[in-house]
């Protein structure tokens, strides 16, 4: 079952702004035709991506690293990409005022991470997906 086919369409739909999985090739297609001709820098947040494809410090979103790929490759065929990164990987959370520890606790999603090995294959599999795309390989 692909990450989008939990919410209802009709929900989705409610929700100002929403990109939903039926529509959301086509927006970017849009968006990319905007900006034809321009070079661009591409940041990658992780926490895009659904949570079997990247451990973050945030909740997961819905985009699988096959979607970031294409949507690169669709940059690539009008843009000039003159650079990129990829960001928002899991760190180890570590404060040095508990005040910053309690803005943490209410600030972050509660979630329940993988070990510290299984975190780093994830992502750096993921990586390895993405960053080819990124960088034109």
């Amino acid at each position: 079952m692909h990450p989008w086919a939990d919410e209802r369409p009709a929900a989705q739909r409610k929700r100002r702004g929403a990109i939903l999985r039926t529509d959301w090739q086509a927006r970017f297609r849009r968006f990319v035709e905007s900006i034809d001709g321009r070079m661009v820098y591409v940041t990658i947040d992780l926490d895009c991506l659904v949570p079997n494809e990247a451990i973050t410090n945030w909740e997961s979103g819905r985009l699988t690293s096959d979607d970031v790929v294409w949507a690169l490759q669709q940059l690539r065929k009008s843009c000039r990409i003159a650079g990129g990164d990829l960001c928002g990987a899991y760190s180890e959370p570590r404060y040095a005022r508990w005040k910053q520890r309690f803005a943490a606790n209410f600030d972050h999603p509660k979630l329940v991470y993988p070990p510290a090995d299984k975190i780093r294959e994830i992502n750096f599999n993921t990586l390895g997906k993405i960053w080819p795309a990124l960088v034109g390989q």
